[in-house]
This record gives structure tokens, C-alpha cells and sequence, in this order.
């Protein structure tokens, strides 16, 4: 009878235990499939989407990345058309020295980059080489330079500066992520720049005012559409942009299509992101495609794209979304061929030799933002950006001349205002757990190393989310050995 009740109750226990381990294997196989193996909706692929699509695949090898992208074409700012032969880019076109994300990237995806021979040292060059249009006549920037080289050292020092600030950046930040840009701005205490305004900075910094309109704000309004109102940091991200400029042989579109094969990501063009539902567990992502609805569930979102263009409707999110509305600079891009510039059109003498390339000065250039030019055989090729339709001043602004490539974004490049009290705001890096917002750092610099910063982040962020969210998995080995201690010693008290 003993004998009958020690059996019954061992077979008891072994069945407790047996469904206790069921139970453990299934948490173990319901957790991996999601966690081992997440999928990641990015929206837009630009180098932003692409290159956070990259990160993503190094840091989760078995994540499944999907990119929605509204255009007809990847690449997003960055666009290059070929034209007789030769590659144009007409969108994001280089970066800068201390750009180390970019570079690296280059360089991890085996491409010819045309800065490989840059020593990586601070040493300023300056930026003012060009010819300024102020909208009655031409004016050679080597001359203010020459007239104010007090103000000139200023600047270099300053810019020097920033350049090696941006260096301890990367840096001091390692691996770290930064939830707001707050953050990111303390590594190399970068975050006074972005609440200043540059017209008062560099003036009660004893910057000359003619070199700042004639010069600066020219500068400004090609590397950023804008002029001296807005912010010191994208002020010295201008007058740092020559500073070991480079791009990739052969146009920067080659990256964007690397890293996309890099990532092995599925990339749906033509498919507009409408709505991201907060599930329970994750996302319900509803996009338009082909004239369908279609839905797609995702563990992680990235907004890889300005949140003003994208108009997603947020749902069932608590707190709701915070989507600080930011205004924009449109960009229009134009390749042109002509036999030359009619110089009437500049008010100027038509014998008249116009050296490197033209800048508007904003406000008084009636849009004109630059004119680069390169001679092939009897041609002459131009690239022309604006911040309107420029089609009609084209014609009266070249002799003989032929639009052969064109391109416009609403969204080229946003107002860089000073980010004081009361004033600008930064949109979150975070919009809600598992949300991510790349544009951000359109906040502060709006250039592709920008995108490449908060794409970075982005991966980073999901990657460690996804590494605690597994760390209760292994708590199941320690469980699972306690639970044959419990049973060896209750086997034990049974037989005694």
C-alpha cells in the first residue's frame, strides 16, 4: 500500500513536471520567433531608410527588414542622372571630413570615394571661392575675403572648432545611443550652437557684416537653403563642408543601392505609408499600393522620412504621437547644357569671366541657390539649384541652353531656426516604444551624415530593446534546473 502511494505520487510529480517543461518550451519558441527574428518596417529609402536597414541586418542578422518607400525610385534626396556618358548628381552630393559614418559605410560596401587621400586633420579651407549674385549684379567672394582677414581667422578658428567638437562626438559616443537630441548634442558639448542665431553669433563674435551677407549667407543658402537667421550649428557645417568634401565615384546613388542589397531588404516602391496602429504586441502598418490597401504587421517602425511629408496617421497610441510641425525649403534641381551664361541676364559685361561657380545670396536672388558648371568638348554642363520652378530663368539665364535632367522636393531642406525657450522644438527621436524617427536630425544638420547619425541610432536602439526583451529567455535554462533540484529532493522525501 506504501509502495502503491509512493508510485502514485512520483507519477504525480514527473507529470507536474512534465507540463511545467511543456509550458517553459513553449515561452521559449513563442519568444525567439518574434525576438530571434524581428521584422522591421522602415518608411523611406533614402540614405537614411537604407542605410539604418544595413545597420539593422549587422546588428540582427536574422531580422526581416521591409522598406516602403512612396517614390517610384529609391534614394530619396540623393539622385543621380547620367547624361552623354557621365553621372550628375542633382540631390545629396558630398560630405565632409569628420562625415565618418558615411565614409565608413563607403568603404564596407567596397566603393571608390573621391577623398581617400584626406588626412583626416582640421585644417580650414575656405569655402569662398565662388561668385555671390545678389540680384542686380556678380560679386568674387576671394575679394571680401581678402578685405576682412580678421574676421576670416575668427571664422577659421571657430570652424576648426566645431570640426574637432564633431570628431569628440563620435568619440565619446561609441556605441551609445540617444533617445533625444539633447543627448546627442552633450557629446563634445555641441549644444549651445543649435539655440544661437548666426546674424547674432558671429556679429557680437566681430565677424564683419559684409562678409556675412556677401559671403556667409550665400554659403549658407547652398549647403542649406537658408540664410544668417538660422542656427550656428548648420552655420558651421557649412563653413566646414570643404573640409575634406568627398563623394563616391561614380554617384552616391551606388551606396544607396548597396546598402539595400547589403541588407538583403524587401523594398516596395510605389507603396504610401497611411497608417501605424499600436497593437498589443507590435505594429499594424497600412500602406497604399497599386491602388490597394494593403497591411503589414511590424515589431519596430522607423520613420525614415520628414514626418510633415509622410502624414501618417498614428493610432491608438497613448500618449499620442507628438509631431512638431516644422516648415520647409523646397529644392529644385536642374542638369542644363549651354555654350555659355548670358551675361545680361546678371547685368553684366558680356566679355565678362565668371571663375568657380555661382551662389544667391538669399533674399535677393529671387531663388537662385548655386550654378556649378563643368566644359565638355563645345558644351558647357550646369547644375542649377533653386527654391522654385526656375524653368523660364533658364532661358534667359544661358545661351542657347537645354534642360536635360530635372528634379523637386517639397521637402529639401527644413528651417533651421535657433531652438531657444519658447521657440523651435525638437521632434522626438522616440515617438513611442518601438517607434523611431530618423528626421530628427534634420534638426540640426540637413546632410546625409545627418540621416546616416540617426539611422545608426535607430538600428542601435532596436537592437538593444530586442537583446532585453530576450534576456527573460534565459532566465528558462536556470527555471528548468531548478526544476529538477525541486523534483530530486521531493523524490528523495518520498523515499524516506
Amino acid at each position: 500500500m506504501i509502495a502503491t502511494k509512493m508510485f502514485l505520487s512520483w507519477i504525480s510529480l514527473l507529470c507536474l513536471c512534465i507540463s511545467l517543461q511543456n509550458i517553459l518550451c513553449k515561452l521559449t519558441v513563442d519568444a525567439t520567433s518574434s525576438l530571434g527574428n524581428p521584422t522591421v518596417v522602415i518608411v523611406g529609402s533614402g540614405i537614411g531608410g537604407t542605410s539604418c536597414a544595413y545597420y539593422l541586418k549587422k546588428i540582427l542578422p536574422d531580422a526581416n527588414v521591409v522598406i516602403l518607400e512612396t517614390d517610384s525610385r529609391i534614394g530619396g534626396r540623393i539622385y543621380d542622372v547620367k547624361i552623354d556618358g557621365e553621372v550628375f548628381g542633382i540631390g545629396g552630393y558630398a560630405w565632409a571630413g569628420y562625415h565618418g559614418y558615411i565614409k565608413e559605410l563607403v568603404d564596407e560596401m567596397g566603393l571608390d570615394r573621391t577623398d581617400r587621400d584626406f588626412d583626416g586633420e582640421p585644417n580650414f579651407v575656405s569655402p569662398f571661392t565662388f561668385t555671390a549674385w545678389n540680384g542686380t549684379h556678380l560679386i568674387d567672394t576671394r575679394e571680401i575675403v581678402k578685405a576682412h582677414e580678421e574676421s576670416m581667422e575668427i571664422l577659421e578658428n571657430g570652424t576648426v572648432d566645431f570640426y574637432v567638437r564633431m570628431e569628440d562626438n563620435y568619440a565619446l559616443r561609441g556605441y551609445e545611443t540617444f533617445s533625444e537630441m539633447e543627448k546627442f548634442l552633450s557629446y563634445g558639448a555641441l549644444g549651445q550652437w543649435p539655440t544661437l542665431e548666426s546674424r547674432q553669433y558671429y556679429t557680437n563674435g566681430s565677424v564683419n557684416l559684409e562678409l556675412q551677407d556677401l559671403a556667409m549667407a550665400p554659403l549658407q543658402e547652398f549647403i542649406n537653403s537658408q540664410g544668417l537667421e538660422s542656427h550656428v550649428f548648420s552655420m558651421y557645417t557649412s563653413l566646414s563642408a570643404f573640409m575634406g568634401t568627398g563623394r563616391v565615384v561614380g554617384g552616391n546613388l551606388k551606396l544607396v543601392d548597396a546598402l539595400v542589397e547589403a541588407a538583403s531588404a524587401e523594398v516596395f516602391l510605389n507603396s504610401t505609408v497611411t497608417t501605424v496602429e499600436r497593437l498589443s504586441n507590435g505594429f499594424n502598418v497600412v500602406y497604399q499600393r497599386e491602388n490597394e490597401q494593403r497591411e503589414m504587421y511590424a515589431d519596430y517602425v522607423v520613420i525614415a522620412a520628414p514626418l510633415e511629408a509622410t502624414e501618417i496617421n498614428f493610432q491608438n497610441f497613448d500618449p499620442p504621437v507628438s509631431k512638431p510641425a516644422r516648415d520647409w525649403y523646397a529644392a529644385y534641381s536642374y542638369i542644363v547644357t549651354a555654350e555659355g551664361y548670358n551675361m545680361e541676364y546678371f547685368t553684366e559685361d558680356p566679355d565678362r569671366n565668371v571663375s568657380g561657380f555661382i551662389i544667391g545670396i538669399p533674399g535677393k536672388a529671387s531663388g537662385l541657390a548655386s550654378i556649378t558648371s563643368i566644359s565638355m568638348g563645345d558644351l558647357i554642363y550646369y547644375k542649377v539649384t533653386t527654391t522654385r520652378n526656375f524653368t523660364v530663368d533658364i532661358e534667359d539665364m544661358f545661351i542657347n541652353p537645354s534642360v536635360r535632367a530635372e528634379h523637386h522636393w517639397d521637402f529639401g531642406h527644413p528651417v533651421l531656426e535657433p531652438h531657444t525657450a519658447g521657440g523651435a522644438t525638437y521632434q522626438d527621436v522616440v515617438l513611442s516604444p518601438g517607434l523611431y524617427n530618423i528626421g530628427v536630425m534634420n534638426d540640426v544638420m540637413s546632410q546625409m551624415e545627418g540621416s546616416v547619425i540617426a539611422a545608426r541610432n535607430a538600428a542601435l536602439l532596436i537592437g538593444k530593446e530586442s537583446l532585453n526583451a530576450s534576456c527573460s529567455i534565459c532566465l528558462i535554462p536556470t527555471i528548468q534546473a531548478k526544476l529538477i533540484i525541486i523534483f530530486t529532493s521531493m523524490w528523495k522525501f518520498i523515499l524516506t
